[in-house]
């Protein structure tokens, strides 16, 4: 580890409306072990840093993801940061499409001529069969679990002014998670047409709120479908608004079913922050 480290930082889901979440993507020499990446990611402090070591020559690359409190399965914001970054390393034309090696499997981010803005992620969604206890929330409102590769309850109210009131103690949502063997807490209100309110408490923040999790988002529209058959959830592009606070405290997504078996897509801006080396591997045994 006596090489430099590249690392980038960008937000990503920012908005007009939201500053979108940081996230970092750092290039390690060599591959390191989940201990060595957590202890980086957690020095560096933001919500996801994505690990990239290249393979098959470069044209697909191994990505791991942590926060400062665990490793996850996958990470969308850090996935479309991942993209970006690449082609900002590449020389010439960007490439509309990379391929990333996963825990949940491979996954694909791709840009599209007309929203050459937005960057995609692509993956597979399943609603579980099996219906969890009755979650912190309480109520009756209805409540599902669904899996685009983190398992998240999803839990629906009646309006805006319902989701700003929700109060969740992080510990109540950690206890609960670790009895559903989930990965956080999802409520959400439709907003308009095509349009979605979304708050999330996650276990990658130790039950904390999250600011803008693209994951989540993809559980939506599969929701909608469950919760109410008679609303119409194609293709068309749906917008998320995640968050109810300030602006640097919000994320906005852009979410649609994708052509396929229960595939569905997220999409999202971002913003280049800045970027530089871990000059040491000190204190990252």
């Amino acid at each position: 580890m006596d090489a430099p480290f590249d690392v980038w930082q960008l937000l990503v889901f920012n908005s007009e409306v939201a500053s979108g979440s940081p996230t970092a993507v750092i290039f390690p020499p060599a591959p390191l072990t989940a201990e060595q990446c957590m202890r980086i990611a957690g020095a560096i402090g933001v919500p996801d840093t994505v690990f990239l070591v290249p393979c098959a020559g470069e044209a697909e690359w191994s990505a791991r993801f942590f926060s400062a409190a665990e490793e996850l399965s996958v990470c969308t914001q850090s996935l479309i940061a991942a993209h970006r970054v690449l082609d900002r390393r590449r020389s010439g034309t960007p490439s509309p499409v990379n391929r990333f090696q996963t825990r949940s499997g491979p996954i694909t981010v791709s840009v599209e001529p007309n929203l050459p803005d937005v960057a995609w992620v692509t993956g597979p969604f399943r609603v579980l069969p099996r219906r969890p206890r009755r979650s912190p929330l309480h109520g009756s409102a209805p409540e599902i679990l669904v899996d685009t590769g983190r398992t998240r309850l999803f839990h629906r109210v009646d309006n805006v002014e319902a989701l700003a009131a929700v109060k969740l103690e992080p510990e109540e949502v950690m206890a609960w998670c670790r009895g559903e063997q989930a990965s956080g807490i999802c409520i959400f209100a439709k907003t308009g047409l095509r349009e979605i309110a979304m708050r999330a408490f996650t276990t990658s923040l130790d039950g904390a709120e999250d600011i803008s999790t693209g994951g989540a988002a993809m559980g939506l529209l599969p929701c909608l479908a469950a919760f109410d058959p008679k609303t119409r959830v194609g293709q068309e592009i749906w917008t998320v608004n995640q968050g109810c606070g300030p602006l640097h405290r919000r994320g906005t997504m852009v979410v649609r079913m994708a052509p396929g078996e229960n595939l569905v897509a997220v999409g999202g801006r971002h913003l280049f922050v800045s970027r530089g080396e871990i000059l040491s591997s000190e204190g990252f045994p």
